[in-house]
């Protein structure tokens, strides 16, 4: 009953703020050139979506039949979550980014299954599940008012696209638990679909990742250049290949280097392995005369 109130007062506050900051715009940093990083962040909200459904509707049912106790203290706990985490950027100042926030929700959804599998019969312990289905949805609307402040794309599509990455995983979700009877191995399914969070996490959640790096890159501790800088970086990184004689390859892999791609990355990108990257790397470093990403940078800057 409270929130409709105080979700008023804060939109006031916000509004206020914004009236009393600089008129300076939002820099954009997804375009054309790096939209397409954003699969990671579609993924991750997919699958925390499809696999909270599942398991809520598989092992608690309707959500609407939760005792007025465990739904309260479910609350709580996401205000306590909350708390913690704009105590952390705010108060301390810490940087924050978006693999942090969703290993919170990662966090929060294995405790849930820890507590379902060992106290069964402790309904007050729902009060996790219910806030794990709650966060995702809270930190899918923070991620996607990212996208939509720092896109050139109309704010309704980023916010219809990406709701959509929420809701549909969620409706399969929902639906496949009933149908799915699987009694004796639940715990089998359980532990598939936690591997399956594990696995997303490992690949989309990459802290070293510059895709998902630009999301909340005002909370990061370092400052992340914009992707509307690449195109004429591109074409002063094509000036410098060509002035010392760079193989194609060899000027598409400092072109990259020079946007904050690791080796690892290009590798994957460039269908190439790793060591050839670093080979590559040497060779660039080696007709340039430099001995650092940071004196490449600087060389390609003046």
């Amino acid at each position: 009953m409270l929130l409709p109130i105080a979700s008023v007062w804060m939109c006031r506050v916000a509004l206020s703020s914004m009236e009393n900051a600089s008129a300076e715009k939002a820099v954009i940093r997804f375009d054309s050139h790096n939209m397409r990083g954003l699969w990671k962040v579609a993924v991750t909200i997919a699958a925390f979506s499809f696999v909270a459904a599942f398991l809520v509707s598989r092992f608690s049912g309707n959500q609407s039949q939760v005792p007025p106790v465990d739904f309260l203290l479910g609350r709580l706990l996401e205000m306590v979550i909350s708390g913690i985490v704009l105590f952390v950027v705010v108060k301390l100042n810490k940087p924050f980014n978006f693999s942090q926030l969703w290993r919170i929700a990662l966090l929060v959804l294995a405790l849930d299954m820890l507590s379902q599998a060992t106290f069964p019969e402790m309904t007050v312990l729902r009060c996790v599940e219910s806030s794990a289905w709650d966060l995702i949805v809270l930190f899918a609307w923070l991620t996607l008012s990212d996208v939509a402040q720092h896109s050139k794309l109309p704010a309704p599509w980023v916010f219809g696209i990406g709701w959509a990455c929420y809701t549909a995983p969620f409706a399969i979700g929902s639906m496949m638990s009933p149908a799915y009877s699987g009694g004796e191995h639940d715990a089998v399914i359980v532990v598939a679909l936690m591997f399956v969070l594990l696995l997303v996490s490992s690949f989309c959640l990459e802290m070293r990742d510059q895709d998902t790096k630009w999301l909340f890159a005002e909370l990061r501790g370092e400052p992340v250049s914009a992707p509307a800088d690449y195109r004429s970086l591109e074409e002063r990184c094509e000036e410098v290949g060509k002035q010392h004689k760079l193989t194609p390859r060899e000027l598409e892999i400092m072109q990259l280097l020079c946007k904050g791609r690791t080796k690892a990355y290009i590798a994957e990108t460039l269908y190439l392995t790793e060591n050839t990257v670093k080979g590559h790397t040497k060779h660039i470093y080696s007709k340039l005369d430099v001995h650092s990403k940071q004196e490449l940078l600087d060389l390609v800057e003046r």
